[in-house]
C-alpha cells in the first residue's frame, strides 16, 4: 500500500510514540509503543485486529445442524452471507475480532420460522410435558396456539417447521416456571390460608367433591383462576381421578375411594 501523500514524516513526532510508529518508524522504542497501543485497546473491548476464523467456523457448522442457514446467520449479526460462507468452508483464515464476536452470538433463535428441523427434540420435551405436567395432547395443541375448534397436536414424526419447534421450547420453560411456582408457597398463603403444593389441592378437592369447578374456584380462587389455574385444575382433578359429568360437576367414582 502506498504511503498517503498528506501523512506527516515520521520525524514529525518523538521515537517511542504510536504516530512515529504509524508514519513509518519502525524502531523498537515505536514498535513498543504500537504494541501498548494494541494492548489498551484490546482490554477495552474495541480492538478491531485480525483473530482466528475456527470458533467463528465451528459455531456457524453447529448452528447449520440445528437447521440455522447462512443467509439466517447473516441476517441475525448483519455480516455478508459471502463472509460467512468463506469462514464457514475454511477460505477465510482470519477476521476481525467485531466480525467474529457477532457471528458467534447469534443463536439458534436465528433460525428462519419456515423451515424444517429435526422433530425429535421437540417429541422429547412434549412427552415431558405430558408426563409432569398431566396435560392432555388437545390441551397442549391449544397452548401451542391451536384456534381450531376441536384442537390436536399435529406434529411431524421426522420434521417439524422451525417455528413450531421454538414455541415448544418456550412452552416448555413455561410449564417449567408454572410447576415450579405451584410449591413455592409451601407455607399458608396469606389470602387463602392454605399453602399451594400440590398435596394440599389434591387433598382439599378430594373432601369437597362433588362440586362444580364454578364452586371450587370461588373456595380457592388464588389456585384456579385465570389461563394457568385451569390448566392446575385439570392436573389436579386427573391426578385424583375425578370425573366431570354432563352437567358439569365433578366427582370421584366409587370404585376409585379408598
Amino acid at each position: 500500500m502506498s504511503r498517503p501523500a498528506d501523512l506527516p514524516p515520521a520525524e514529525a513526532y518523538p521515537h517511542g510514540s504510536r504516530a512515529r510508529y504509524v508514519a513509518g518508524c519502525r524502531c523498537d522504542d515505536c514498535r513498543r509503543a504500537n504494541r501498548e497501543y494494541a494492548r489498551e485497546r484490546a482490554r477495552a473491548g474495541d480492538w478491531r485486529g485480525l483473530v482466528d476464523a475456527a470458533p467463528a467456523r465451528a459455531h456457524i457448522l453447529a448452528l447449520s445442524a440445528q437447521g440455522v442457514g447462512k443467509h439466517s446467520v447473516s441476517a441475525a449479526c448483519d455480516v455478508g452471507v459471502t463472509v460467512i460462507e468463506e469462514i464457514r468452508t475454511g477460505r477465510k483464515q482470519r477476521a476481525r475480532k467485531p466480525t467474529i464476536d457477532r457471528i458467534l452470538a447469534v443463536t439458534s433463535e436465528a433460525i428462519a420460522d419456515h423451515a424444517l428441523v429435526k422433530a425429535g427434540p421437540s417429541w422429547r420435551l412434549l412427552r415431558e410435558i405430558l408426563s409432569t405436567a398431566s396435560l392432555t395432547k388437545r390441551e397442549l395443541a391449544q397452548r401451542l396456539g391451536s384456534q381450531a375448534k376441536t384442537p390436536a397436536l399435529q406434529l411431524g414424526r421426522r420434521r417439524v417447521l422451525a417455528a413450531t419447534a421454538l414455541r415448544v421450547v418456550r412452552l416448555h420453560a413455561e410449564v417449567a416456571r408454572e410447576l415450579a411456582a405451584e410449591e413455592a408457597i409451601v407455607e399458608a398463603c396469606a389470602d387463602c390460608g392454605y399453602p399451594h403444593d400440590k398435596g394440599t389441592r389434591i387433598e382439599m378437592l378430594r373432601r369437597a367433591l362433588p362440586a362444580t369447578r364454578e364452586v371450587l374456584l370461588g373456595r380457592h380462587p388464588c389456585w384456579w383462576a385465570g389461563d394457568a389455574g385451569m390448566a392446575r385444575f385439570s392436573r389436579d382433578t386427573r391426578e385424583l381421578g375425578a370425573f366431570r359429568d354432563v352437567v358439569g360437576t365433578y366427582f370421584i367414582p366409587e370404585r376409585r375411594i379408598a
